[in-house]
């Protein structure tokens, strides 16, 4: 009787460690994206792993917006959420009263930092744009043609699409961002 006891112990015992960790991927480190953070989780369990309240919250529009800074410069931090389920990340920096100038030395900071811990861009228009271009030059090509310098890093592991953004639209309308994207909803996109 004692020894049944104890096999029943130890089958229970085994049953509850096998039913926990990777079969929850937001335990599972390799399914964090970023922030420590996964797709797929609950605007709750985001909030929970932020170290400060959101600044806005919007649950019935599904966004989270955080102020926070990234390599020393202001963003805001904006999670965005399908159906409760995070599905993207966008670090916006400040663009109001900073010259394109100044966007174009973040960007090329942020390209660095960003190809340090992702390796090589899967995607870069930024040496076709600016090739033997001052920065003048650059930023009358972006005004004339409202365009935009991009780079893309796709982390496979992680499902996860990584783009750095600088543009110039004229009239003082620069934006620099980041965005994080779960590339399984844009693969379902693609097959609709």
């Amino acid at each position: 009787m004692r020894k049944m006891a104890t096999i029943l112990l130890f089958a229970v015992i085994l049953a509850g460690c096998s039913s926990t960790g990777t079969n929850n991927p937001n335990k599972d480190s390799s399914a964090t994206v970023v922030r420590d953070v996964s797709w797929g989780m609950t605007m709750g369990e985001v909030k929970k792993r932020e170290n400060s309240d959101p600044v806005e919250e919007h649950a019935d529009e599904g966004y989270l917006i955080y102020n926070d800074s990234l390599f020393g410069m202001p963003v805001q931090l904006i999670y965005d959420f399908d159906k409760d389920k995070l599905h993207g990340v966008e670090y916006d920096f400040e663009s109001d009263n900073t010259s394109f100038d100044q966007l174009l030395e973040q960007y090329l900071l942020l390209r660095e930092k960003l190809s340090e811990k992702y390796g090589d861009p899967s995607k870069d228009n930024y040496d076709a744009m600016t090739a033997n271009q001052s920065n003048d030059e650059i930023l009358e090509r972006m005004k004339r043609l409202a365009d935009s310098i991009q780079t893309v890093w796709m982390i496979k592991d992680k499902k996860t699409k990584v783009k750095l953004n600088v543009s110039d639209y004229g009239g003082g309308s620069n934006f620099l961002y980041i965005v994080y994207s779960n590339s399984s909803d844009e693969e379902q996109e693609t097959k609709l």
